[in-house]
């Protein structure tokens, strides 16, 4: 199944694996995995260590792209 969201945190929580997009033109970056054991408990899952790790790494090379996609 795919999943297409601009939401981090929905991405952490749902997913297995996030592939990350660069600015124009869009190829693919990089990809993460996502090892959160299933079931998944969202609210748990949102208050661990690795999630905060997580979300920070990507975050950071999300925030990379978005600078690129600004200049002319």
């Amino acid at each position: 199944m795919l999943f297409v969201t601009h939401d981090l945190g929905e991405a952490l929580t749902l997913a297995d694996r996030i592939i990350l997009f660069s600015a124009r033109p869009g190829r693919i970056k990089d990809m993460f995995e996502v090892d959160f054991a299933r079931p998944r408990d969202a609210v748990k899952v949102r208050e661990t260590p690795h999630y905060a790790e997580l979300f920070q790494h990507i975050w950071h090379s999300l925030g990379e792209e978005f600078v690129k996609g600004r200049s002319p």
